[in-house]
């Protein structure tokens, strides 16, 4: 593994409040770097287009259509010098780098399983290639193996569940196929030595991201955050956890997701700085003859110093009737600050 890895040296020069609306699409996966924005928007329901991979230039203002064929289920990354992207084709799913110019484009793998993550100029997945498992991670595109790994031991056989990208370092799971264990497992950037923690009884340990480590959920017992630095694992609780989602952790602000209905809205713990990152009211407004609207999460991205969110506005009526009538979709920013 490279040593020397840091995050990107400049905040990217977003301002903050919508920067994108997307007036027949959802907007997807979102991701920033120092120069760029890029993201994914596309359909819910039809299947009348493709969903594009965009990309604006935060100097210029310029944007341009990278890609029509991605697969927004599996994330996105840019870096000051690439975008990673998913392809998915028949029964195997690729990832694709390709610069901001549209130019250089080349594949890196095409045994992608899970999503693609990334913060600063590193960016990390899982891959499976028959009976071996790897973590792969670039740095630009300089490629190293995190971990490799058979996908059946003599203990039973796993998945390569989410992988988080930590100011540290990367974090993965290995999800049990049976009643085995599984595991948490992470990896120091600019080490060699792989740590796991054992979890027992649950198949599948929820990982979200987090700047400081693993930050995982085990079924019955709830939260624990593994930190890069800390040799042991330590119990999170929460105020009336069971009815919010976590999905984030940045230095000491916690994201959640509170379900309303059909719609979700995003809260920050501690303070209320989320509500910056709401769709616009003119946004969630949609004719009168479309009924009620709905308004889901695509995304919540980190870019330094700020928090950018990806939104879909949907009529009620259309999501039953698995039409796109009045399909919608916004990216929001809001400088926040982690301390």
């Amino acid at each position: 593994m490279p040593t020397g890895v840091t995050a990107t040296p400049h905040p990217p020069r977003l301002a903050a409040g919508t920067l994108v609306v997307e007036p027949h699409a959802a907007a997807g996966p979102v991701a920033t770097d120092s120069r760029h924005l890029v993201w994914e928007s596309g359909p819910i329901e039809s299947d009348q287009f493709q969903p594009t991979l965009h990309d604006r230039n935060l100097a210029t203002g310029a944007t341009k259509a990278l890609s029509s064929n991605v697969d927004p289920l599996f994330g996105l990354a840019s870096t000051p010098r690439f975008v990673f992207y998913a392809r998915s084709s028949g029964y195997s799913t690729s990832v694709v780098l390709v610069s901001h110019a549209g130019t250089h484009t080349r594949v890196l793998t095409d045994t992608l399983v899970t999503p693609i993550a990334s913060r600063g100029n590193v960016v990390a997945w899982g891959e499976q290639s028959g009976p071996t498992q790897r973590v792969v991670a670039y740095t630009g595109a300089r490629r190293w193996i995190v971990a490799e790994m058979r996908r059946c031991t003599t203990k039973g056989c796993y998945r390569l569940g989410d992988v988080t990208v930590a100011k540290g370092g990367i974090v993965f799971t290995r999800d049990a196929v049976g009643s085995q264990p599984s595991f948490v497992v992470r990896s120091a950037l600019g080490g060699n030595a792989i740590q796991s923690l054992v979890v027992r009884h649950d198949p599948q340990p929820d990982l979200v991201p987090s700047s400081s480590g693993a930050l995982y959920y085990v079924l019955s017992r709830g939260w624990y955050r593994w930190d890069f630095g800390a040799a042991h694992p330590r119990p999170v609780a929460f105020a009336n956890s069971p009815l919010k989602q976590l999905i984030r952790h940045e230095g000491s602000r916690w994201y959640w997701l509170v379900r309303h209905g059909c719609s979700v809205r995003l809260e920050s713990t501690p303070g209320g700085n989320a509500a910056a990152l709401a769709v616009p009211r003119r946004l969630a407004r949609l004719r009168p003859d479309y009924g009620p609207s709905c308004t889901q999460l695509g995304a919540l991205a980190w870019a330094g110093t700020h928090a950018v969110a990806s939104w879909a506005i949907a009529a009620r009526a259309a999501e039953s009737a698995h039409s796109d009538a009045g399909l919608r979709g916004a990216i929001v920013s809001a400088r926040v600050s982690t301390k």
